[in-house]
């Protein structure tokens, strides 16, 4: 009897792990949006240094973006992952041949 169960076990294990893969992605998305708001915002300030300074404020806004992404964010990639996670386990279903 317990073998029937085995394929439902690994369905749900590959289920949470593509739901893992899912939310590191719509993090990604928003980390790099917000990225991209900072360096936007950073080029409105008058006098910005260049050279390193300016490599030095791109590598301090990538992890402020990355790590604003990682906390909750501005909600963008909890909005995506809440939208796609359903269409997403949906097409693992149908792959699988569930309804």
């Amino acid at each position: 009897m317990l073998i029937p169960a085995i394929p439902a076990i690994s369905q749900a294990k590959a289920i949470a792990q593509k739901g893992k893969e899912l939310r590191k992605a719509t993090q990604g998305l928003e980390a790099h949006f917000v990225h991209q708001l900072l360096t936007a915002m950073r080029r409105t300030v008058p006098n910005q240094p260049g050279g390193a300074n300016a490599i030095y404020s791109d590598m301090m806004d990538e992890s402020v973006a990355k790590q604003v992404a990682e906390n909750g964010g501005i909600g963008i990639g909890n909005l995506l992952y809440d939208k796609l996670a359903p269409v997403f386990l949906r097409g693992m279903k149908a792959k699988d041949g569930q309804k």
